[in-house]
């Protein structure tokens, strides 16, 4: 019989195999791509592919459909000692991805011990991670052994250094993350793009956020280092896709903890869903950084220790509520069925019906307030409400048109003042003779706090428990806590949104608890009802994934 034995050495010139029944142990001849990739092609399911030390530029991206271990020389992520140059080209399918990892439910997967570092090609910038990993399309159970340790990501011509998508449990452990002084690039980007067998994270805004189980990718004992004085997310961790990470035991220099795109600017993925950031050290030297942002989804935020931040404060965001999107405004997006933004009028929202006031601003063109002269309002009546300009449309991107919409920030007998944000274009105005409405919208599509809510489906997207229809999926309240924040600056949250009150959507405990303990207030709300399972606490540390057994003992060496 033909065996995995005979091939190893019909072609022992270029690999050596250390068999067993279970499990085979394959060297490349060296780092190249393609004695890399001769190696992988004679893998077999739990094997482990071991690349020597070297250096080498690849030009291709390898794609890797096994269940297998990818295993450098590095020991310590700064030992470099395998080194892959990134010359991927930017152009076709691939886009600048080295690395690309897809695998199904019953499979285990591992990369270590390799260095990532940029080559001689650095624009355009890829956009899919320089290492990227997913599941296949429509599957219908989670990869959930998927590890990714000891690597060193240094300065990479990428917005993504490394980029998980899919439905994938797992962990990213001991890696170095070093970013570009020009750049904006972040280290690690995670979604679930295809939670429960949906596309674009839609099934996982349709289940439970199950804090505190592995249902998560964890990032943990990582360092990030940002040099980029002029941007804090550089480096920063990212999420959106329906992702839900924790990140946890952490070095962060420089940048922010981790964070998440809205349910906007990315087109029709969804937000982040949720994520647990806690024992991590943040060091701000660069000053002026914030605690960052959180534009969707819900976060538990504790027992970190925070230096150097001006403003010690993480926002809670929510862009469409001054800016309307093509995707989540419920027109098409024309001239005559505009693109509306969170101001009360969209129907993906959870609005007020109340039309509270209309008429017409009689004040001077390309104003930054509205007048009219006709009205005698209450002074701040209408802070909270929003406010439409029913004249005007906006180029929202491409040939998409929007209606200008935003939060009224405060008002006096005659004049509103709203938020105005240039963000994504200019900042709406009103010209005289513009017409207004004014209206309340009380929770906005997969805002901050937003949690489980009715499975949404297509491209545009139509509400799948209501007929197919658009409208407001009917989300759960999961509110976002800050506890235990400590060091020079600590940690806390807020929101000048309306649709985001304190003391409902999100909570500051204070510090003082008990380390790493699970507040009252925490394991209360996030009962089985609501989180999938009661919330005690954090998931086991370090992840289970990070001892794998050891390795069989009766490997027999072939020449």
């Amino acid at each position: 019989m033909f065996t995995r034995l005979h091939a190893a050495l019909i072609i022992g010139t270029l690999l050596t195999v250390l068999d067993q029944t279970e499990a085979a142990v394959i060297k490349a001849l060296s780092i190249s791509f393609t004695d890399v990739s001769t190696a992988i092609a004679l893998a077999q399911e739990g094997d482990t592919v071991v690349i020597p030390a070297g250096s080498a530029s690849w030009t291709s991206m390898l794609t890797v459909t096994k269940g297998i271990t990818l295993q450098g020389a590095n020991v310590n992520p700064t030992d470099n000692l395998t080194v892959i140059l990134d010359n991927v080209s930017r152009g076709g399918s691939g886009q600048g991805t080295a690395i690309k990892i897809v695998l199904n439910p019953t499979q285990s997967f591992r990369l270590t011990g390799i260095t990532f570092r940029k080559g001689s090609i650095t624009s355009p910038e890829t956009g899919n991670g320089i290492v990227s990993a997913g599941t296949a399309d429509g599957i219908n159970a989670p990869c959930q052994s998927f590890r990714i340790d000891h690597c060193h990501f240094d300065q990479l011509y990428a917005q993504n250094y490394l980029a998980i998508g899919g439905w994938i449990y797992g962990v990213v452990d001991h890696c170095l993350f070093d970013g570009r002084t020009d750049g904006s690039d972040q280290a690690v980007l995670v979604m679930h793009t295809g939670w429960g067998g949906k596309e674009f994270g839609d099934g996982s805004w349709a289940d439970y956020p199950y804090y505190g189980t592995n249902k998560f990718m964890f990032i943990e004992d990582c360092t990030f280092n940002n040099p980029n004085s002029n941007n804090q997310t550089n480096m920063s961790p990212d999420c959106y896709g329906g992702g839900r990470y924790v990140f946890r035991h952490n070095i962060i220099s420089n940048c922010n903890g981790g964070g998440d795109h809205g349910s906007e600017s990315s087109g029709r993925l969804r937000s982040g869903r949720c994520s647990e950031n806690y024992n991590n050290t943040l060091t701000n030297t660069h000053g002026g950084n914030s605690g960052g942002q959180i534009r969707g989804g819900g976060v538990l935020n504790h027992d970190n220790v925070i230096n150097g931040l001006n403003p010690p404060t993480t926002f809670i965001t929510d862009y469409r509520e001054f800016w309307s999107f093509a995707v989540w405004g419920a027109g098409t997006g024309t001239s005559t069925s505009p693109s509306l933004a969170a101001d009360g009028t969209s129907p993906w929202d959870q609005n007020d019906p109340q039309l509270y006031a209309s008429g017409t601003h009689n004040g001077s063109s390309g104003a930054a307030t509205l007048t009219d002269t006709t009205k005698n309002w209450t002074p701040n009546q209408w802070v909270g409400y929003s406010i439409k300009n029913t004249t005007q449309l906006v180029d929202i991107g491409g040939s998409y048109k929007g209606r200008y919409g935003s939060y009224i920030e405060s008002n006096t007998a005659t004049t509103i003042t709203f938020h105005r944000d240039n963000t994504y274009g200019t900042a709406m105005n009103f010209n005289s003779g513009d017409g207004y409405e004014i209206h309340k919208v009380l929770r906005a599509l997969d805002q901050g706090a937003a949690g489980k809510g009715d499975l949404l489906a297509g491209s545009p997207p139509v509400n799948t428990t209501a007929a197919n229809t658009i409208t407001w999926p009917h989300q759960a309240l999961e509110p976002i806590y800050f506890w235990n924040n400590t060091g020079t600056s600590g940690l806390t949250v807020t929101s000048e949104f309306p649709t985001l009150q304190q003391n409902r959507d999100y909570y500051n405990l204070g510090t003082g608890l008990p380390a790493n303990s699970t507040p009252a207030a925490v394991s209360a709300k996030y009962v089985a009802a609501v989180n999938g399972v009661d919330y005690t606490g954090p998931y086991t540390y370090p992840h289970p994934l990070t001892n794998p057994p050891a390795p069989p003992s009766n490997l027999t060496i072939v020449n």
